[in-house]
């Protein structure tokens, strides 16, 4: 009897090792597959976060890069503009000073001509400075008339009006019993030319800057 007892307690205690060993087997698989689950989904949030990251880091790459070309261009702007006012500077400089030159004298013949030129009629009618006025205002008229028959053989009469110009330089041509006017005052040539001046500068700013990339 009591080899049966012990018999029968060994098949117990043997069944409960069996059992005992497929649950810690079941446990380590259940571990592993939980451990594998973490590293998986651990290596997941990682990759998640790295390519968060990466975009973060690329929009704000395109975010610097966009300002940097918009500082970039506005530095350039400031460049051009910069130049632009020097070159425009330089140039009102020039024609004050070519009002005070000796060649003044034959540009006034040279500007009353071009308009004329562009004019229909035969009477034509000169607006001057004061002090051009005290110089040539004797002399001019003729001397428009002769230049214009010398050019074009255009026969015109050409006299001084009563009128002074308040310009810098230069002077106002009235034709066709005042119905046309060509104003040839300094400002006024400069200011119809500049723009095609600014065009031409900018340009040039262009390819000097394109040759020092």
């Amino acid at each position: 009897m009591a080899e049966q007892e012990q018999a029968l307690s060994d098949e117990i205690l043997a069944d409960a090792r069996r059992r005992a060993d497929r649950i810690g087997q079941r446990a380590e698989r259940d571990a592993a597959k939980v451990k594998n689950d973490a590293e998986k989904q651990a290596a997941a949030e990682r990759d998640r976060i790295l390519a968060d990251a990466r975009q973060r880091a690329s929009h704000e790459a395109e975010v610097m890069q966009g300002r940097i070309q918009q500082e970039l261009g506005a530095l350039q702007q400031q460049a051009r503009d910069g130049m632009l006012r020097r070159v425009r500077s330089e140039a009102e400089d020039r024609l004050a000073h070519l009002a005070r030159t000796d060649e003044y004298h034959d540009c006034l013949k040279r500007l009353a001509l071009l308009a004329i030129l562009d004019m229909a009629g035969k009477d034509f009618e000169l607006t001057l400075r004061p002090q051009d006025r005290e110089r040539w205002g004797d002399e001019l008229p003729g001397e428009v008339e002769a230049l214009v028959k010398q050019q074009c053989g255009r026969e015109v009469r050409v006299r001084l009006g009563e009128e002074n110009s308040e310009a810098d330089g230069g002077l106002l041509v009235t034709g066709a019993g005042g119905h046309e006017l060509a104003d040839q005052t300094f400002a006024a040539r400069f200011h119809r030319l500049w723009d095609q001046m600014r065009g031409r500068i900018a340009s040039l700013l262009a390819a000097v800057r394109a040759t020092e990339q």
